[in-house]
């Protein structure tokens, strides 16, 4: 009998078990019972913003759009393509690098150990053959033309640009042209040996599971394997040189990112899910400036509201379309103000908290919501519960108290028109 670590949460009705294997992998496991669709996601802690690190003594500095490379690249082996094996399994599969992991991740209806035998053996099973690696860059090469073409991406990295510098995390996912034609076969074993390591991996299952099977299949297949590496650290300074950056792409409504700086510090549920709450109140549907703003046909839409955080970044960003963006960034940041000056009132604040803890009480309704939501977490060892946990028991304090990191010293006005 395996020793879970099991957590309750009565006003869900929900449990996890959580288990460490031999090999250092963590597994979540959040049962469904009577759901007909089940999920399992791996990941690892590495991420496009990793490209400087140093491994058995050898100092590396990678390519911008490796971790995205080396996703694509999993899929492939020698005598073998995974994403058609899962086909044949009767799974949908897929993977995705953002700053800070990379995931790759399957849902089915049936034969579910199988397709979890398969992804587990997918992403240890080690293969990279320049061939194979130089017609990938075409493909890859055809997907940054996609995003160079696309207002949304390019407002958003503009941004973290102005806003990060030379810090990696203002990369593009996918890197260049020019840095994926650098590239090569050991750029790609470089990388996988630093980071895909048990001990650097999570896995989150959710749906009608036998969580023994689980973990029976992960103990056969996953061996430990540490490594040494080091990342590299940069810069924590907060200061932004400029606060306003344009592109022109001819768009008939111009899209804007208006992104606050904060600090780094440690990253935790209660931070992640504060910073949530307070962009809400600051600019979300129900709030004075929203309908303000409405009101004077500058938006049409709710504003986009995001806190990105990670090793490496700390940012709250508000992100719209509008033919007014000056305008909108100016009334953000003179509502900011407000509320500094006057506090969030008590029937504000408890408006928003109960609104933040019903969404997330509907989330649990949803397989892929549980499981890309946990796999979020993992990089911080914590889970679900204990983000509804830190939602429930927010205070106004602590949310007046992140709202003094907003400064206009370190805020960026991007916009593509």
């Amino acid at each position: 009998m395996l020793n879970f670590k099991v957590k309750t949460e009565n006003s869900v009705g929900e449990r996890m078990f959580i288990y460490t294997l031999s090999s250092g992998a963590k597994c979540y496991i959040i049962p469904k019972y009577g759901f007909s669709q089940k999920q399992a996601v791996v990941s690892f802690n590495y991420g496009a913003s990793d490209i400087k690190f140093k491994l058995n003594g050898e100092i590396f500095s990678q390519p911008m759009g490796t971790a995205h490379f080396l996703e694509h690249k999993m899929f492939q082996k020698e005598d073998k393509d995974y994403f058609t094996l899962f086909i044949k399994n009767g799974a949908s599969s897929n993977a995705y690098t953002d700053a800070n992991k990379t995931a790759y991740y399957f849902l089915c209806k049936e034969n579910f150990y199988e397709n979890f035998e398969l992804l587990l053996r997918m992403v240890t099973e080690k293969y990279f053959e320049e061939k194979s690696v130089e017609r990938e860059k075409g493909i890859i090469g055809q997907e940054i033309a996609m995003y160079d073409d696309d207002p949304n991406w390019i407002v958003y990295y503009n941004m973290l640009k102005r806003i990060y510098g030379k810090n990696p995390v203002a990369n593009g996912i996918a890197g260049s042209r020019k840095s994926i034609s650098e590239i090569d076969a050991k750029t790609l074993e470089v990388a996988y040996d630093a980071f895909y390591t048990p001990e650097n991996m999570s896995i989150v299952v959710c749906g009608d599971v036998e969580l023994e099977s689980v973990c029976e299949i992960a103990e056969k297949i996953l061996t430990k394997n540490v490594s040494n590496v080091k990342r590299a650290e940069y810069s924590k300074d907060g200061k932004v040189a400029r606060n306003f950056i344009k592109k022109n792409m001819k768009l008939s409504k111009p899209v804007f990112n208006i992104g606050f700086k904060h600090f780094l510090g440690t990253n935790d549920v209660k931070k992640i899910y504060g910073y949530k709450m307070l962009l809400d109140i600051i600019a979300g549907e129900s709030s004075h400036i929203y309908e303000a703003m409405v009101d004077r046909n500058m938006l049409t839409q709710p504003l986009g509201l995001q806190y990105v955080w990670g090793r490496n970044v700390s940012l709250s960003v508000f992100s719209g379309q509008s033919t007014e963006p000056r305008k909108i960034g100016n009334g953000i940041i003179r509502e900011i103000a407000r509320f500094k000056a006057k506090g969030i009132s008590d029937d504000v604040f408890e408006r928003i908290k109960r609104k933040h803890e019903g969404r997330f009480v509907r989330g649990f309704n949803g397989i892929d919501a549980i499981c890309m939501g946990q796999t979020e977490l993992c990089s911080i060892n914590s889970d679900l519960f204990d983000a509804y946990e830190a939602i429930k028991c927010m205070e106004k304090d602590y949310i007046e108290e992140l709202l003094s990191s907003f400064s206009i010293d370190r805020a960026v006005l991007s916009v593509v028109e």
